[in-house]
Formats: C-alpha cells, sequence, structure tokens
C-alpha cells in the first residue's frame, strides 16, 4: 500500500511547548536489530505484523494495534518477527517530558495494546504532504495518549508528582542552556548534598543528572536547527556549550550524526 515515507516538518513552535521533529511509515523492519539511544521522544503505532521491543531490562512482544512510547536516552529496539510494519512520531519540548512524567513512561512500562481503531488516523500523519502536517502529528500524540488514559495511570498515579527529584528537574529544565549548570550548584540551589541529589534523582528517572541534561541540550539543538540557525557555534552556545567541537562531539553520539550533517538533512528537506 505505501512505501516508506519519513515527513520532516520544517516550521516549529518554541521548544517549551511540543515541537514535532518527523512521522516515519517503516515497512522494512529489521528481523535483527541493535539497542539504540534517541535524542527525542517517540511514539509508535503497530499497524500489522508482529514483533518484540527489546530494552536493556526485558523485551515485549509487539502485535497490531500496540502503542510504543520512547522517552530519550533510553536504549531500546524495534524487531520483526512477522512482517511488522509501524508508524512513529518523533517529538520534543518540555510539554513532552511532562506527559512523560505524567503517564510514567519508562518506569511503568512503555507499550500498550488494543488501539487498532486509532490506525486509520495514524495513516493520515504519512498519506501525504500537507501545510498543517505539525497541527496533525501533534494532534495523533495528543489523542493517543488521551485514549490510553487510565491504562497508563492508576488512581494513585494521578497526583502531581512531589520530592527533591521533581524539584531537580525542573529546575534543569529552566537551566540547562546556561554553561556553569554541574551538581554542585544545583544542590546548592537545592540546598542538597550533590551525592543525594545525584542518587534521587537517578532512582526516580532512571538516568543520570549529566545524561539528562546532555538530552535537553540535544532537543534543544535540534530545535534550533528546525528553526533555521546554521552556525554550529551559535548553536553551541545557545545550548549551553562553550566549546563547538565538544558540542558536535555529543550531538553525534546523542543522534548518531554530525551537527552539520543533520543541518544538511534539514535544509535538503526545505528544499524539496
Amino acid at each position: 500500500m505505501y512505501q516508506n515515507i519519513c515527513n520532516f516538518l520544517p516550521k516549529f513552535n518554541n521548544y517549551n511547548f511540543f515541537n514535532v521533529i518527523n512521522a516515519v511509515y517503516e515497512t522494512r523492519c529489521p528481523k535483527e536489530a541493535e539497542l539504540k539511544v534517541v535524542a527525542t521522544h517517540r511514539m509508535y503505532m503497530i499497524t500489522d505484523g508482529e514483533g518484540i521491543l527489546r530494552t536493556e531490562y526485558d523485551e515485549e512482544l509487539l502485535k497490531k494495534g500496540d502503542v510504543i512510547v520512547m522517552p530519550p536516552s533510553r536504549p531500546f529496539a524495534v524487531e520483526n518477527t512477522g512482517g511488522l510494519i509501524y508508524i512513529y512520531i518523533s517529538y520534543l519540548g518540555i510539554r513532552a517530558n511532562m506527559l512523560a512524567e505524567d503517564y510514567r513512561i519508562g518506569s511503568r512500562g512503555s507499550v500498550y495494546h488494543g488501539y487498532d481503531a486509532l490506525i486509520p488516523m495514524w495513516y493520515s500523519t504519512v498519506e501525504k504532504q500537507r501545510k498543517n502536517a505539525s497541527v496533525c502529528c501533534e494532534g495523533v500524540v495528543l489523542y493517543t495518549f488521551s485514549e490510553i488514559g487510565n491504562g497508563a495511570c492508576s488512581d494513585d498515579d494521578t497526583h502531581v508528582p512531589e520530592g527533591v527529584a521533581y524539584k531537580l528537574r525542573d529546575l534543569i529544565d529552566k537551566c540547562f542552556t546556561e554553561s556553569d549548570i554541574n551538581l554542585e550548584r544545583l544542590a546548592d540551589e537545592l540546598n542538597y548534598h550533590p551525592k543525594y541529589l545525584s542518587a534521587a534523582f537517578h532512582k526516580e528517572f532512571k538516568v543520570s543528572i549529566n545524561n539528562y541534561i546532555r538530552t535537553l541540550r540535544v532537543q534543544h539543538a535540534c530545535t534550533l536547527i528546525e528553526q533555521g540557525l546554521t552556525s554550529v557555534q551559535n548553536i553551541s552556545s545557545l545550548c549551553g556549550y562553550n566549546d563547538p567541537l565538544y558540542f558536535s562531539t555529543v550531538f553525534k553520539r546523542q543522534m548518531g550524526i554530525s551537527p552539520k550533517e543533520y543541518i544538511a538533512t534539514v535544509m535538503t528537506k526545505r528544499n524539496r
């Protein structure tokens, strides 16, 4: 019915809100895949066939109608065990982080079963190029979250999270672009011992403070590039890095390509 499709979406809102990077329709899924880490949030819809989601900790069977939600910086692989086809949407932003928190993505499991009825809506994100593609993709992600609803959160999980780990994360979200941000400064601002803060953050979010900061900075870099910035030096500075070469190393480690290559890819997509 369809060939492989990847729609890059050229115009974004402020990174503090919700920014869609791309929508991909994958028809040639590998039978074996290495664990990978991506710098964006991703939501998958399995449109046909069967497969396996592999993470560092476990494996879960996939079938038509399953929804996968993956946060940044969590190693995973989607493998084909029989005619697997899926669509995924990549997105960034502080609201994306809030959704991951609200639905306990990563700590409560990230596969939800029985959403076949949403498949036609998901096809609308990749069937054709459209001027409102980013709005369409955002709507699909948010509507899918709304349909997941109580399946992702029990009654006991609907309260607003409290505690030092969440206070620390909120502080990082506000100042991750500042070049002098470090554990000692964060600990000083919150009046906690650095080792206690580090342990509490890792226990709650299953990621180190440094890795979380790097992920936010790379997300922000992607957003700046999608918004039209092309100077690696300027982008690195706006993301909190004083050394563009080190920034490029971090970016490539997260994204698999250098900032210059990512800029070239975005520009090519825009000129089509």
